[in-house]
């Protein structure tokens, strides 16, 4: 049986008005007038929770984005004292009000809809407020406020246009500053890496950033001598110090501390049944366009990033519904096999030795059926990882894992051709790598190694890692049936619980791993790579994140960025939601703040690019870590790049490659371009993912409107093994298209 959700809200909306009976007199002769909205989101709040109006005002009421096929109804009871207030707007598209009962027929088609809209015409002797509420949530409450001062509308205009995370920005920002000059600098928080040697005893700070002004000199020097000795703590409180006539300076302070800055989230659905939700612990981004989700059973979850479609989750009960799939993958390892399928291995569930473990799934994105291996692994596998290669046909990886009675004891080689596991034996000084952590951080390198980075599953909590350094090393095979191969390690390091990314750039320094967060109290507010172009790789000193992290998420963006969010660590002063992102640029050495987390994501969190150039992250177990995702809503993030102007656009290109083969590309302004990438999809879980990576394309101009691209050439090709891609076009601002999908084979 194939289950189906809507987005957001499911429930009938009931907006109550009530009465209040206090006296409010208007301020003589004001004219100024504003537009509100207010909307239900996705989280059952109205947002605004309040609001204070004046005569000449407008007022809507909507729904952001909710479903279609479910009823909704606005409803304002004592109608008849409430009424006179309003001048009823007719809106093209608003559900049909009724002026004399006080409501709207309900409709079952109400995606993005105008409830009501209506103009403030008059306000009775008596009546100060109307209050609201949705019946069925009670705590989803808000309220009108009429007969709002002239001084209190210009501070609230100004409030409402600053959601909640650029308010605290701006508190932190004006709270921390030490003299007016610091207030004349951009909110925004860089910090440059450490530069090599003696002269780099502490990390540099960098406030500039894109010319962006906060406050003039004197309006600076009044936030600081009105500030309290423990600070402002209502940003309402530095907002009346703005004069009518710095209209432009607050449009640059909105510029300083919003997303052309620091990016912004938004929370777009929630993955449940009903009111039942759905742990989300694991995410694969497949060519189709949607995101497979693993739960803790055997559905099938997916979900459909497009805004326009309605029904953007869809669970499918395992074997009632025909997907095939029997066992609980929860707690497996994955990669994507060179046709686009994704390879699923072990798991079992919330604990090892499961006897489904030893098991091996294939799923088909395009029929949305899984299949089993036609053997099953040498051990049972909890919390393994895989690595896709570059043969062709396909070979994958497979290494780690808990039995239930201690670690596998060796690596297996899947293939493609027989659709079959065989034991790789490991020879030399080093013999077999046991991967005391599990979900290794492995990687495919260039010249076909794989690399691993001593990050991994050291325990569930959230709290730094009291284990042990592991040895950093590099697997090299031996034969063609890659059956056999050796260990050479490097330098030991202390990464447990942190996450790996590979960086391949078509310059010096050619490849570089990024480890981040992780480790002891004194590694999980720093980050590190190790540079493998090198004869004798060794990992560079450290550099200062701007957030402690234990369980991160780590994304390369198409610019060749590394977008990092949650695994903010628990203590005495957790952040009210997932906490502040940040953004590292390889080539600059800097990080910078992004915008902040609606949720906590940490342990069974995900995040992984999407072919909007927008990374999606979902999941978190509850506080400390230990148990299964609790914040199972999806949020969707876009970075700043996204609010730089038009995105460059691919008109048409070829669907399939092959390596070293020249593509046209059909773009409306090529001579604009000046970068394309192929990202490979994220196949996520438990902070470990080895398929990401970036490939810069080399190109010319051929015409007015078309680009040639060259694939990467060579077969086997371990820069970009086979399999499917995310093609992306960037223009100067280095602004992204959105992405079209190319099979590279």
């Amino acid at each position: 049986m194939k289950r189906t959700i809507k987005r957001v809200c499911t429930k009938t909306f009931w907006i109550m008005g009530l009465i209040a009976v206090t006296q409010v007199m208007l301020t003589p002769g004001f004219v100024s007038a504003a537009s509100w909205e207010i909307t239900a989101t996705s989280g059952f709040q109205w947002d605004p929770s309040e609001v204070k109006l004046s005569l000449g005002d407008d007022v809507t009421f909507k729904l952001s984005g909710d479903p279609q096929g479910i009823p909704h109804g606005l409803h304002f009871n004592d109608w008849d004292s409430i009424k006179q207030v309003f001048e009823i707007e007719a809106v093209q598209g608003q559900q049909s009000f009724n002026a004399t009962t006080g409501q709207n027929s309900a409709s079952t088609n109400m995606a993005n809809k105008v409830l009501f809209k209506a103009k403030i015409k008059s306000i009775p002797d008596g009546l100060s407020e109307i209050s609201y509420v949705c019946i069925e949530h009670g705590g989803m409450r808000g309220n009108i406020v009429l007969g709002a001062t002239d001084g209190d509308m210009g501070v609230e205009k100004m409030v409402r246009r600053l959601s909640p995370s650029m308010q605290r920005r701006m508190l932190k920002f004006i709270n921390q500053a030490r003299s007016p000059r610091e207030l004349t600098k951009s909110p925004q928080e860089r910090r440059v890496k450490f530069e090599h040697g003696p002269s780099a005893a502490r990390p540099k700070y960098d406030r500039r950033h894109e010319g962006v002004v906060a406050y003039d000199l004197a309006t600076a020097k009044m936030m600081l001598e009105n500030r309290p000795l423990d600070g402002y703590t209502d940003v309402r409180d530095c907002l009346k110090l703005y004069k009518e006539s710095e209209t432009e300076r607050f449009e640059d302070l909105l510029n300083s501390l919003g997303p052309p800055q620091f990016g912004e989230w938004r929370e777009v659905a929630t993955v449940a049944e009903g009111d039942e939700e759905e742990p989300v612990m694991h995410a694969a981004m497949l060519h189709t366009g949607k995101v497979l989700l693993i739960p803790s059973n055997n559905r099938t979850v997916l979900w459909d990033p497009d805004p326009a479609v309605a029904t953007p989750i869809e669970i499918i009960n395992g074997e009632q519904a025909g997907t095939g799939l029997t066992a609980n993958l929860f707690c497996s390892g994955h990669s994507f096999l060179s046709d686009g399928r994704l390879l699923v291995v072990g798991g079992g569930g919330g604990n090892p030795g499961a006897a489904s473990s030893i098991q091996g799934w294939k799923f088909d994105p395009k029929t949305i059926k899984w299949t089993r291996t036609s053997n099953d692994m040498s051990f049972q596998r909890w919390y393994p990882t895989l690595v896709t290669l570059a043969d062709e046909p396909g070979k994958v990886l497979v290494a780690a894992g808990a039995t239930g009675m201690g670690v596998a004891d060796f690596m297996e080689i899947y293939s493609e051709v027989t659709d079959k596991f065989e034991p790789v034996t490991a020879t030399g000084p080093v013999g077999e790598l046991l991967f005391p952590p599990t979900y290794p951080g492995l990687h495919l390198l260039p010249g076909g190694e794989v690399f691993h980075t001593p990050v991994g599953f050291g325990d569930c909590n959230q709290s730094p890692s009291g284990a042990s350094a592991d040895p950093t090393a590099i697997f090299a095979f031996s034969n063609p049936a890659r059956t056999m191969g050796a260990w050479s390690t490097l330098e030991n390091n202390h990464r447990r619980k942190g996450m790996s990314v590979l960086l391949l750039e078509p310059t010096s320094p050619f490849v570089r791993v990024l480890a981040i967060g992780g480790g002891d109290a004194g590694t999980s507010g720093t980050g590190q790579t190790i540079d493998l172009s090198t004869f004798s790789p060794t990992w560079e000193p450290a550099f200062p994140l701007l957030e402690e992290r234990v369980h991160p998420n780590a994304v390369i963006l198409p610019d060749g960025t590394v977008f990092i969010c949650g695994g903010m660590e628990a203590g005495t002063k957790p952040p009210p939601n997932g906490g502040r992102c940040e953004l590292y640029d390889s080539k600059t050495g800097s990080i910078a703040e992004m915008d902040e987390l609606a949720r906590p994501r940490h342990y069974h969190s995900v995040a992984i690019l999407l072919p909007t150039g927008e990374v999606m992250a979902a999941g978190g177990a509850g506080r400390g870590g230990c148990d299964v995702s609790r914040h199972n809503t999806i949020e969707v993030f876009k970075p700043p790049y996204l609010f730089r102007g038009d995105r460059p656009v691919i008109n048409s290109m070829r669907s399939e490659v092959e390596h070293g083969a020249a593509f046209e590309i059909d773009t409306p302004n090529p001579s604009a371009i000046s970068k394309i990438v192929l990202a490979r999809p994220m196949a996520v879980t438990h902070q470990t993912d080895s398929e990401q990576r970036m490939i810069t394309l080399t190109y010319t101009v051929t015409g007015p409107g078309t680009i040639e691209a060259i694939a990467p050439a060579g077969s086997p090709n371990s820069i970009a093994p086979p399999g499917y891609y995310m093609l992306f076009i960037l223009n100067q601002d280095r602004v992204p298209s959105v992405a079209k999908w190319i099979l590279l084979k």
